[in-house]
């Protein structure tokens, strides 16, 4: 099956309007709270995914599913709220694609090499992200000799399901 975003979007509407009739004059409050309920809903499953609360990393595949569900229900009460507001499929696209292109020519900038050494900003020596000190908000992480941003080191973590990033060999 071969469904675009604009199949999803048309049967998420007809289905509201099929069973749930005067959904768009709601009051978008209600629409927003929804959506914040099943945004919370997926942090809690990304909290118990990282050992939040109880310092023990549940990955698996249940809450794995779990959260799948939940981005389901996001992109769902996503468009409902889009269209509860107006914003029809078309509008909805364009205004995407322009926040995507604010976004990476913003990125395009901050990659440039040399745009970090002018701001005294060390990189990650993986992935060549920004990287900062422990005191200046973004976390790193030292293995060895090699200086991981929190992202890089989360992932080695993840990869190798251990309690702290393997040992790299030089």
């Amino acid at each position: 099956m071969n469904e675009k975003f604009e199949d999803i979007w048309t049967r998420t509407v007809n289905i509201n309007d099929r069973f749930w009739f005067g959904w768009r004059g709601v009051n978008p409050v209600f629409t927003t709270n929804a959506l914040a309920g099943e945004v919370g809903e997926a942090c809690n499953i990304t909290k118990k995914l990282s050992g939040g609360g109880s310092n023990i990393k549940l990955l698996n595949d249940e809450f794995i599913s779990e959260l799948k569900h939940e981005i389901a229900d996001i992109m769902v009460y996503t468009i409902l709220l889009s269209e509860t507001i107006g914003m029809r499929y078309e509008e909805f696209k364009k205004e995407v694609n322009g926040k995507l292109d604010i976004v990476e020519q913003r990125m395009s900038t901050i990659a440039k090499k040399d745009y970090f050494p002018d701001l005294g900003i060390e990189r990650c020596d993986l992935c060549g992200g920004p990287l900062k000190g422990k005191d200046s908000g973004l976390a790193h992480i030292e293995v060895e000799r090699f200086r991981l941003c929190y992202n890089c080191a989360s992932e080695i973590h993840r990869e190798y399901d251990s309690e702290y990033p393997p040992e790299l060999d030089d």
